[in-house]
């Protein structure tokens, strides 16, 4: 891709589109920007409401039910069973404002993993509600998937906490492992790669695809989060990491992690080859998963690729 600038911020955000866009390529993915689904929106406000909680007060899920709207309406569409992605709406919901709202509350996140185990309240509105979805998990997953599903929302809650310490710790330069290692920690990757396939399709059709769509989830969601991140200075991000500790810059490390996503997508269709089913649903999850992030403003990829980018 020819690339012409004008300014040093206009070639560093052309540089960015051009590792996107040649991920997108390499993906067979095309870019896309999905219409808002608003009478899904509306039947996952009349679900939060079902379940007990309340979308009028000062600190509710509700600001965050979009953005879990545009994860089910994409990522997860091929599911037939309605009430699974309304759930799976919800819950990103509740993921995501356990990680804006509650980003500071250290002791209550800190304490979150001992009072989910003794079943006790802990203290705020949306720890609550995200206690009520992971004991929702079982209801629309396998046994053994809901508790892999768990265990990856706990470890998230754990991410949240190592973050917060972060803040006050240096990250020493030959720490390489570690910005992966948290990463597989705060992406929730293993839900969010299990939830794409429904309770009728078999475990044993797809869970050697588990590690590599963890990566796809992950690396993916770095990507596409890169732009935005760069616009604000943010530097405690997975890439911004990376290129500390492997001494590279953040577009060496950007470009990598595409060749990194490219393989595992590859990787998971090579292994799904036998299982026709649970290909189609992966299929499907890859490329509803890439207009997640298009779709939803909270990426601002709408503002880097032009009209005449879209398909």
């Amino acid at each position: 891709m020819m690339i012409q600038c004008t300014s040093i911020e206009k070639c560093y955000a052309l540089s960015i589109k051009s590792i996107l866009h040649n991920c997108l390529e390499q993906l067979g993915i095309p870019f896309h920007i999905p219409e808002f689904n608003h009478k899904f929106y509306e039947a996952c406000c009349a679900g939060a409401i079902s379940r007990g909680f309340a979308l009028d007060g000062p600190v509710t899920i509700k600001p965050y039910i979009p953005l879990g709207v545009y994860m089910a309406t994409t990522s997860y569409a091929d599911l037939e069973n309605t009430e699974t992605r309304i759930f799976i709406a919800l819950y990103t919901a509740a993921l995501v404002a356990v990680e804006d709202v509650c980003g500071d509350e250290f002791e209550l996140l800190r304490a979150f993993c001992h009072k989910f185990v003794i079943g006790q309240p802990h203290g705020h509105p949306i720890l609550d509600c995200f206690d009520f979805f992971l004991r929702e998990l079982p209801v629309h997953y396998e046994l053994v998937v809901s508790d892999m599903m768990l265990h990856s929302s706990l470890d998230f809650i754990v991410a949240n906490v190592l973050e917060y310490e972060m803040r006050t710790t240096e990250l020493s330069p030959s720490a390489r492992s570690f910005p992966i290692f948290l990463r597989n920690l705060s992406g929730a990757s293993k839900i969010y790669s299990l939830m794409a396939f429904p309770r009728e399709v078999p475990l044993r059709s797809y869970f050697q695809t588990i590690p590599a769509m963890m990566t796809y989830v992950n690396y993916l969601n770095d990507i596409f989060s890169f732009y935005k991140e760069e616009l604000v200075e943010e530097t405690t991000n997975c890439i911004s990491n990376m290129a500390r500790c492997g001494k590279k810059s953040r577009l060496q490390v950007l470009q990598e992690l595409c060749e990194d996503s490219v393989d595992a997508h590859r990787e998971i269709l090579a292994v799904l080859a036998r299982s026709p089913v649970a290909m189609k649903m992966y299929k499907g999850f890859a490329k509803g998963y890439v207009y997640f992030h298009t779709s939803c403003p909270r990426y601002k990829l709408s503002h880097l690729f032009s009209p005449v980018d879209r398909k």
